[in-house]
């Protein structure tokens, strides 16, 4: 019986097959030793080779069979536990470029929506693991790369992803959030053009991100044209909003007095439709 390295190895062979059911076949092996052999979460931080990693990455960006793009990020995400901080940079090195190759462009490279949610959530997943290396490497690619890429999530029609991608947008501003700063301007027009959305769910977390990226962003020299011209006339609409939305634009015009004094009068504008 072949120790699991060289298993892998088989395994990182046989996913470049031309035939879609070798590929299938590897990929339901691969989850089925990973999820169902003792030590499982063992074999998730000490025996996953590097290799095997590029090689599932390949196969989510590049695979023309869904179900094949599918098994390969259960694997991965089956792989990132309990991976130490150091080896999830390694990973999201790989992973989060290939990711935001298929959610980061228009028209999306990858047609499945349960599927642009799933690398979303993934990047998301290696984001927070990574935070401790990740939170002192500024003007980290892979952050950097991720903001960019979600400015095109946050166009997604599918309501989870769009959600996915404003929640990664926060978990960005307090991990790196040089990187928010350096797309400022386009993540606020973006996160802008969703607070009319049908969901009130959806609209409290774009609202909830407008803040985040906001708060982080008062050293951008644009931040006054923008917050007068753009996040303002939002708030203006929003505040009327009959759902739970509107409460949470309260905490919005609490937080702006309380970060930014210089819009306390541009703030109170507001005042008139702030419900209670």
């Amino acid at each position: 019986m072949p120790d699991f390295l060289d298993w892998q190895h088989y395994i990182g062979g046989t996913l470049d097959s031309k035939d879609k059911a070798s590929r299938i076949r590897a990929l339901n092996l691969l989850k089925d030793k990973l999820t169902l052999a003792p030590g499982s979460l063992d074999v998730g931080d000490h025996s996953i080779t590097y290799s095997l990693i590029e090689a599932l990455a390949n196969r989510v960006v590049n695979d023309p069979a869904e179900r094949c793009r599918e098994l390969s990020l259960t694997i991965i995400n089956e792989c990132l536990r309990d991976m130490d901080p150091e080896k999830i940079v390694m990973t999201a090195r790989c992973i989060v470029p290939a990711a935001a190759e298929r959610f980061g462009s228009q028209p999306f490279r990858e047609p499945v929506e349960e599927l642009r949610l799933k690398l979303i959530e993934i990047c998301t997943k290696l984001l927070l693991q990574a935070a401790s290396e990740l939170s002192y490497e500024r003007s980290h690619p892979i952050t950097d790369i991720l903001t960019f890429s979600l400015i095109s999530a946050l166009t997604d029609t599918f309501p989870a992803g769009k959600r996915a991608a404003a929640m990664a947008i926060s978990n960005l501003c307090r991990i790196a959030p040089w990187s928010i700063n350096l797309h400022f301007v386009a993540l606020i027009i973006e996160l802008s053009t969703n607070l009319s959305h049908q969901h009130a769910k959806t609209r409290l977390l774009i609202l909830d991100a407008i803040v985040d990226v906001t708060c982080v962003s008062r050293v951008c020299n644009a931040l006054p044209h923008v917050f007068r011209q753009i996040i303002l006339p939002g708030l203006g609409r929003i505040c009327m909003d009959r759902s739970k939305t509107a409460q949470a634009c309260v905490k919005f015009e609490r937080t702006m007095l309380f970060c930014i004094p210089t819009f306390r009068c541009d703030c109170v504008l507001l005042a008139p439709w702030v419900p209670g």
